[in-house]
């Protein structure tokens, strides 16, 4: 359950962080697609594919996209090429964090360039940026485990004991003990400051 909440506020975070830095790239030459956005080029490309009169918007289309059915699930791809086997995908907004998350975990927390060699050859508009928002999403999680790994290391140091779960409570303890210091110092500032 507590891995669940992890990953709830991590996606919050980087969703609003996302939010924000898209409001700055307010082009229409953007590489994010929103989901009605993905589900209209679906459509359009469907359309173009099927068209026997096309249009230039039609070969524009067709030059960019194409549609891969998987069980009755429609996705967006960049059109295959006869020298290639790789498919690679669009994503849409609401895929972005499951998609950035589970590239992630199966690199074993690479870092960004193996994080972005991942995820670029599976999807076409992923950008950098979006890599970095959900690395810093993920970071205080990260840190957050290193702190209490170093905390546990020095508990089963200090008490010559090799059972790492004895010491979690201690640990656990220690952790509580910092955040409720951290919470009632910020109160006590927020009183003499006069903030509410």
């Amino acid at each position: 359950m507590a891995a669940e909440t992890h990953i709830a506020l991590m996606k919050e975070r980087f969703y609003r962080t996302l939010a924000s830095l898209r409001k700055l790239t307010n082009a229409k030459n953007t590489a994010f697609i929103k989901d009605e956005r993905y589900k209209e080029l679906i459509e359009e490309v469907t359309t173009a594919k099927t068209t026997a009169r096309k249009t230039s918007r039609d070969y524009w289309l067709l030059r960019r996209y194409d549609v891969l059915t998987i069980d009755q699930n429609r996705k967006l791809i960049f059109p295959i090429k006869e020298t290639t086997s790789t498919i690679i995908y669009y994503a849409c907004d609401s895929e972005l964090f499951d998609i950035l998350h589970e590239a992630h975990i199966r690199i074993g927390h690479g870092g960004r360039d193996r994080m972005m060699k991942e995820i670029w050859s599976h999807y076409k508009n992923i950008t950098r940026k979006d890599i970095e928002t959900h690395a810093q999403s993920q970071g205080s999680v990260e840190r957050a485990n290193q702190d209490i790994e170093n905390m546990l290391t020095t508990w089963m140091e200090d008490n010559d004991n090799s059972h790492w779960t004895k010491g979690l409570r201690f640990v656990q303890l220690m952790k509580n003990t910092e955040l409720l210091m951290l919470v009632s110092s910020n109160l006590r500032m927020r009183l003499f400051l006069g903030v509410k």
